[in-house]
């Protein structure tokens, strides 16, 4: 028992660039909600807009910024108090790899897995503009050496967490809908 209350559930979606942590997540998030779960949802790429007002005019197509990951954990465990008095029964995070610490909850890391093709094919959908518009994201309108560039990244680092990253359950993603996925990760939950 966490103190002031019960212990709260968090889920975490993590995985590469592009895999569809936000997609899902905020999915996940609506059908716990619908379902009648006082539930919060958090991207923690939103937790750390912070840039230099100055870019280089020489380089538009600069690198996308690194994620401040202490910026991030502090951001998140400053919000969570707040939610938890309002009753959040459930915690839906959606972000990278990184496993956050927040009091009082329990967290369950779900890992989305996609192949390189398809990793590929959605940073270059994304470059296009298509998909759901997350904000901040730094892959739309970029120029199709910066979307193969990212995309080698992104294919790089599915490659490290397959090798090394645990989860407590990993969805692979490959030709299935958000819908299908989702219905993966509730169906452990």
């Amino acid at each position: 028992m966490a103190e002031g209350g019960p212990v709260t559930p968090v889920l975490l979606l993590c995985g590469p660039p592009a895999v569809g942590k936000s997609t899902v997540g905020f999915e996940v998030f609506l059908r716990l909600v619908r379902a009648g779960t006082r539930t919060a949802y958090i991207d923690v790429a939103q937790l750390d807009f912070l840039r230099s007002p100055k870019r280089d005019p020489r380089c538009p197509n600069e690198a996308p910024r690194q994620p401040n990951h202490e910026l991030r954990e502090a951001n998140l465990r400053a919000i969570w108090p707040g939610l938890r008095d309002v009753n959040t029964r459930r915690l839906v995070v959606s972000g990278d790899v990184r496993t956050y610490t927040i009091p009082g909850t329990t967290l369950t890391v779900c890992r989305l897995r996609a192949g390189p093709e398809q990793l590929t094919e959605r940073v270059l959908a994304r470059g296009r503009g298509e998909g759901a518009p997350i904000q901040g994201d730094e892959l739309r309108g970029r120029d199709t050496a910066f979307l193969h560039e990212f995309a080698r990244h992104a294919v790089a680092v599915a490659a490290r967490l397959d090798r090394d990253r645990p989860a407590d359950l990993c969805v692979d993603t490959d030709g299935r809908t958000v819908a299908e996925v989702v219905e993966s990760v509730l169906a452990v939950l």
